[in-house]
C-alpha cells in the first residue's frame, strides 16, 4: 500500500496532503513510539487521523522524532540536514494536511461540505 499525498510548496514550506485511511492499513508507515501512542486513542476516527498525519510525515522525515512544544504543537526535535523541523497539522474525517517549515506553522483544512453559518 502506498500513501496518497498532494504536496504544494508554499512560502516557507510544503504542505501535504493526504485522505485518512484505517489506522491498521498504515502501521507499517509508523515507528514502534507512533503505533504506541494510537492505543492511548479510544475512538476509532481520531486514532486514523493520528495514524494518517503521522504516516504522511514519515514520508518526509522518516523516523525523527515528532515532540510537542510547550503550546502542544508538534516539532522535530532534531532535524535532517536542510529539513524542516516545525510541523503543522490539521485533520477533518476525511483528510489530514501537514505543514513542513523551518520556522512555527500552521495550516487549516475544511471539508467542503461544512458550514460555517
Amino acid at each position: 500500500m502506498e500513501i496518497e499525498v498532494v504536496s504544494f510548496d508554499v512560502p516557507g514550506g510544503v504542505i501535504d496532503i493526504s485522505p485518512v485511511k484505517r489506522s491498521e492499513a498504515l502501521l507499517p508507515f509508523l515507528t514502534e513510539k507512533d503505533r504506541t501512542e494510537l492505543d492511548g486513542f479510544a475512538s476509532s476516527a481520531r486514532r486514523n487521523e493520528r495514524a494518517t498525519w503521522r504516516a504522511v510525515a514519515r514520508r518526509r522525515i522518516g523516523n525523527l522524532p515528532i515532540e510537542y512544544n510547550e503550546l502542544g504543537a508538534p516539532m522535530l526535535m532534531q532535524s535532517k540536514s536542510g529539513a524542516a523541523n516545525h510541523l503543522g497539522v490539521a485533520h477533518t474525517n476525511s483528510f489530514v494536511a501537514v505543514f513542513f517549515s523551518d520556522r512555527r506553522c500552521a495550516v487549516d483544512i475544511e471539508d467542503t461540505g461544512r458550514n460555517f453559518e
